[in-house]
């Protein structure tokens, strides 16, 4: 049945239906059955297909930037007044003035006050009694727990997630019962003798509960835990020792047939680019007693296909023309931890066979025309949120690799491409009748290098330079055959891409060859934290007058996307815009209320 046959030719979709299948096999006996994996799934995806056009494109962009406007106006909101703009500027005027000074002004003069700090560190400071005297009461007053609510309105979360673990601290250091909510308190059991003992003693029997000492959990933070459970070897992740270190508790396998994605002017005009992944598979397997997963991935078909304008769509991308071995995936991709040959920590195997990347000028023009935001469309502040995001996300990768570094697994890596080559034809459109520039991105090969053939290493036996000296990770990266040429339509340039030497070359084959090695202690000063080195054989080019002459040809023969115009205004005054009074801000149209009031 065809995915497309019921589809309503009306809609305009960015995802269109989606068939999947799926089939979930159980081992309700895993813990003794080691025959099948407890949880099996299997899930088919027939094809994913996703179309965007400029209009939809237009419309995610302007929601987007209505929502960013109303996020930036929403700390105005409470001063905004209930009338119109027109005919009462003043009243704006006032919550212009008002919302700047009560929202920016005012608290950056108040912040760094003697009197606003004095203030928030006697609040802290209350706050963390009141929520000490809640989490040792097992039934808080309500007024108690009035008080805390009304201190943390005050308070940032920053602020009152410290003075809480400065409280929780000084409650265990005093030996004093946490209660916790949510956790059952379980009440020591009395006879009728303990009881009338505690009758006879009155209260006494209660504050010596108080101040009994908490559990193990309680007396220590959360980071002192964790530097113990280090040192002694110990993780608080539950594993069963009597599975099989090769049994796979859970597994998943995906197969997604077809996906493509497809941009367009409009629904009804040509696609500007579509692109096309085929027979996608992916398995990702458990094994919990070596606490161990496993991923690969392979993919069979990439394909890239530019804008047909009065000719067949041409080919950007393509891996069927450049597939050596039939049955090959054209990407191949294996992320193992703690493999069953205890090699190594982690292993990561990356493959990929060779791509044909051919460039199109009117593609390109167009892709670049395509996503050219509307004039007044305001995208200044989204643009800022965005890079604060990727600024934020590249922290906080950088924190996760220095982690990975720190904690010293054993990493055996492989990574393998093939090499492709990018086309550059003469005028951007590439026939057998253009001359072309080609750029051959040769064979990278990256590989871990092992421990296993470095000296044993005894305490007196070696100096500490030879220690140092091991005390790397080190990889071996290799690049070979990079090169670049210039071809006419009369000549062979797949031929002579495969030469050693040939008078198309202008750079002539290059082999590059680099070992990286990475300190496992990145805390001793005397032994560097990174260390290269490198070896170039030979560097060979072939220039020539009329070689540099057709190549500065081709460059200036291929049209580039046509840069809007930068707006030139005629008046010294701009012109009043009409806005509804919903989408205004106190920082961004006080011009305009400006105007509004002459």
């Amino acid at each position: 049945m065809d995915i497309y046959s019921s589809t309503p030719m009306k809609h305009d979709f960015i995802f269109r239906p989606i068939t999947a299948n799926a089939k979930l096999s159980m081992n309700p006996r895993s813990d003794v059955n080691f025959s099948s994996p407890k949880v099996d799934l299997v899930v088919n995806l027939r094809e994913v297909a996703v179309e965007l056009n400029r209009p939809q494109y237009i419309s995610i962009l302007e929601l987007l930037g209505s929502v960013d406007m109303m996020s930036r106006n929403l700390p105005y909101r409470k001063y905004r007044p209930q009338f119109h703009v027109h005919t009462n500027a003043y009243i704006w005027w006032q919550y212009v003035i008002t919302g700047i000074m009560e929202v920016d002004v005012k608290p950056r003069l108040h912040m760094w006050s003697w009197q606003r700090i004095h203030s928030h560190r006697q609040t802290v400071k209350r706050y963390r009694a009141l929520y000490k005297s809640k989490i040792t009461n097992k039934k808080p007053t309500e007024k108690l727990l009035r008080e805390v609510e009304e201190t943390e309105r005050t308070l940032d979360i920053f602020n009152i997630t410290l003075a809480r673990q400065q409280a929780e601290m000084e409650a265990s250091k005093a030996g004093l019962r946490i209660f916790r909510p949510g956790v059952k308190v379980e009440e020591e059991s009395q006879g009728w003798l303990g009881w009338m003992w505690s009758g006879w003693s009155g209260d006494d029997g209660a504050k010596s509960k108080e101040v009994k000492t908490g559990a193990f959990g309680e007396i220590m933070t959360p980071a002192e835990k964790a530097k113990l459970y280090t040192a002694i070897g110990y993780s608080e992740v539950a594993v069963n020792h009597n599975l099989p270190k090769n049994f796979e508790d859970i597994k998943i396998y995906f197969h997604m047939k077809r996906m493509s994605f497809s941009m367009k002017d409009n629904k009804d005009q040509n696609e500007i680019l579509k692109i096309t992944v085929e027979d996608l598979k992916s398995m990702l397997t458990q094994r919990p007693g070596a606490q161990a997963i496993k991923l690969s991935a392979q993919l069979s078909l990439f394909e890239v296909k530019g804008l047909a304008n009065n000719r067949p769509a041409p080919t950007l991308l393509s891996s069927r023309k450049a597939a050596t071995v039939t049955g090959t995936p054209l990407l191949d991709i294996l992320f193992e931890t703690n493999p069953l040959d205890e090699s190594a920590d982690q292993r990561l195997r990356v493959e990929s066979q060779p791509l044909e990347i051919i460039y199109d000028a009117v593609t390109v023009n167009s892709m670049s025309a395509f996503f050219l935001p509307p004039d007044d469309l305001q995208l200044d502040e989204l643009t800022n949120a965005t890079l604060m995001k990727l600024e934020q996300f590249r922290d906080r990768t950088s924190t996760g690799l220095m982690y990975v570094i720190e904690t010293q697994k054993v990493l055996d890596l492989n990574v393998n491409l093939m090499a492709s080559y990018v086309i550059v034809p003469q005028t951007g459109f590439y026939d057998s009748t253009q001359n072309l520039m080609l750029l051959d991105l040769g064979h990278f090969k990256v590989s871990s290098l092992s421990r296993k053939g470095l000296p044993q290493l005894s305490v007196g036996s070696r100096t500490i330079q030879d220690i140092m000296s091991q005390a790397y990770d080190s990889f071996n990266i290799k690049l070979s055959s990079l090169q670049l040429l210039y071809s006419k339509p009369d000549r062979d340039w797949r031929k002579a891409r495969k030469l050693k030497q040939s008078d198309l070359h202008i750079l002539e084959p290059v082999d590059v060859k680099v070992v990286f090695s990475r300190a496992m202690v990145v805390t001793d000063s005397r032994m560097p934290k990174f260390k290269i080195f490198g070896e170039m054989p030979l560097l060979s080019l072939r220039i020539s007058d009329d070689k540099v002459r057709a190549v500065l040809e081709l460059i200036n023969s291929i049209p580039l996307p046509e840069s809007r115009p930068a707006p030139r205004s005629t008046n010294t005054h701009s012109t009043p815009k009409v806005l509804t009074t919903g989408s205004l801000s106190p920082c961004l149209w006080v011009d305009f209320v400006g105007h509004s009031v002459g």
